[in-house]
């Protein structure tokens, strides 16, 4: 009976998909290698030795940054809910296309807002910016690096409607796509339900003439579990091309506490926060779709939210984060990480009045305070979700 049981484990086992796994891993591992070793600053004066020593310490931070994420990861992870191939190619998915989307609509959105805003408030502003660079979507750097006066008012309304608005929709857009890219959540879709159910009304019409009351899908959606795992495995996958881009820019010699800085970019959790949020509503929205195409005839109908709904409070918390100094994707310069994350180095100095400490330790508290509720609520809703 042991033989019988490990053949029938051997056979289940699905070789195809790890191996999958295992080259998307490597190809964002390689990725990791090539952003590490072209990152090393004033290589003009260093020897080859000492390059490489850079290289590998650079290397070995963004590592660490990606370590948190994936013990959190593995911790959720659950086999009989979801498979290595389908999670993998979901962090895949986030890690390549949905993040160089992304960040190629937030420069695009970006430059269409500054655009608008200059054209309405400060006309003057926006004539200057053309003669020094008519190119549209170069006004945001222009801007920076010429130093254009501005008023204060036409900086807050655009950086708001960019960091705030358009950068979270995007972003969460972005890893929602790339949560689908995984079989079991794709199949679950509701256009991909419909085709089925006009696929087998048509087998049903050509086979007999009956009437039908339930054409229904094919299976029922996956369990919660599923989406929590791929939602996650999207979110994680962002994180880490993010996180490791603004780790191999923040090298420079005059730059303090790299390692510590990178580890804390790992264990801050906006990103998985955000992925658990949009996972219980995903499946939820799966689910109404699912009992909407099987329900018999008199039995009204559940509402689908839209897709926009799905995100929306994952898009809500990160626009909290963008406000509180986090940077969208498009925005390159990392040079104040303290401010992006909110923490600091307990031995860095600080020359900060008591006033200014006291008000900044109660805001800080108050921050991750709130993401303790938010993690409280995601796991209310993730069991709610269950139960229903």
């Amino acid at each position: 009976p042991q033989v019988q049981e490990l053949h029938n484990k051997l056979k289940q086992f699905d070789e195809a998909g790890v191996m999958g796994a295992v080259y998307r891993g490597g190809a964002c591992l390689f990725a990791c290698g090539v952003l590490a070793f072209c990152s090393v600053a004033q290589p003009d004066r260093l020897t080859n030795a000492a390059y490489n020593l850079r290289y590998k310490e650079t290397l070995g931070r963004i590592l660490l940054c990606f370590a948190p994420s994936a013990l959190l990861f593995l911790v959720v992870f659950s086999p009989k809910r979801a498979t290595v191939g389908d999670a993998a190619r979901a962090f895949h998915a986030a890690f390549f296309p949905a993040f160089i989307g992304c960040a190629a609509c937030e420069v695009l959105v970006s430059s269409a807002v500054w655009y608008y805003v200059l054209e309405r408030l400060e006309p003057a502003a926006l004539d200057v910016v053309r003669a020094l660079d008519d190119c549209p979507a170069r006004f945001a750097h222009v801007l920076k690096n010429f130093r254009v006066p501005i008023k204060r008012r036409s900086q807050i309304i655009s950086e708001c409607l960019v960091s705030c608005v358009a950068a979270p929709l995007l972003e969460e857009s972005a890893k929602l796509w790339a949560c689908r890219r995984a079989t079991s959540l794709r199949e679950a879709a509701p256009d991909r339900g419909r085709q089925r159910m006009r696929q087998r009304r048509r087998q049903w019409m050509a086979d007999t003439n009956d009437r039908i009351d339930d054409f229904g899908a094919l299976d029922e959606p996956p369990h919660v579990h599923c989406y929590l795992t791929h939602c996650l495995a999207a979110a994680v996958g962002f994180k880490f091309v993010d996180a490791a881009r603004r780790v191999c820019v923040y090298t420079r010699p005059r730059h303090p506490q790299k390692t510590f800085f990178a580890v804390i970019r790992g264990v801050v959790p906006i990103h998985e926060l955000c992925g658990a949020l949009t996972a219980s509503r995903l499946a939820r929205r799966d689910a109404a779709a699912a009992f909407n195409r099987r329900r018999p005839r008199g039995v009204k109908r559940r509402r689908v939210p839209s897709a926009l709904m799905v995100i929306a409070p994952a898009a809500i918390l990160r626009a909290l984060a963008n406000f509180r100094g986090c940077k969208p994707v498009f925005k390159w310069e990392s040079n104040q990480p303290w401010v992006e994350l909110q923490l600091q180095a307990w031995n860095q100095p600080d020359d900060a009045t008591w006033d200014r400490v006291l008000f900044k330790s109660v805001a800080s508290f108050g921050w991750w305070l709130m993401l303790a509720r938010v993690l409280a609520y995601a796991c209310s809703d993730y069991y709610r979700v269950e139960a229903e």
